[in-house]
């Protein structure tokens, strides 16, 4: 449906490549609603951030993948680029609903890092670690992409330069 390649520098002078791609996907499965869906579209965004050394010479490699914590931008259009990167890559693998991460992103005092066990415990502690008969990440669940963040993907593709 999408596929773009982004290639612009950021304020450190590093090298950016960015990997965009809405992707069509037929197949059922549930939503973060509980509903069942037979088609929908996944974002994904993955990039290469190449630096100089001491600001002059070849470039060389120095990571890759989730780097949108490394651009340096002030580019309004990059920058909301990547506020779409961290709210909306891969929105086919949500591990609960809708009620269940509104309760986890509503922990004021939620541990730095990852914990699945302490996210399950504080879930039941809130009587949503099952939602609806769903128990909190025994399957990935969809988020459904709005049209109007495809249509600004493909706007921003455009744009970035």
């Amino acid at each position: 449906m999408l596929k773009r390649t982004l290639k612009f520098r950021d304020l450190d002078k590093s090298f950016i490549t960015l990997e965009v791609e809405i992707k069509e996907k037929n197949r059922e499965r549930r939503t973060v609603d509980l509903e069942t869906v037979d088609c929908y579209k996944v974002l994904s965004i993955s990039g290469d951030l190449k630096e100089l050394t001491n600001g002059r010479g070849r470039p060389r490699w120095s990571s890759g993948g989730q780097i949108e914590d490394d651009i340096h931008t002030k580019n309004k259009n990059v920058l909301r680029l990547i506020e779409i990167w961290n709210r909306w890559h891969l929105n086919d693998m949500q591990s609960g609903t809708r009620k269940q991460e509104e309760c986890l992103n509503n922990w004021k005092d939620r541990p730095e890092g990852f914990s699945y066990e302490e996210d399950c415990e504080y879930l039941k502690q809130h009587k949503l670690y099952t939602d609806r008969g769903y128990i909190y990440g025994h399957a990935w669940l969809v988020e459904v992409l709005p049209e109007e963040i495809i249509k600004e993907v493909e706007h921003l593709c455009d744009v970035i330069k």
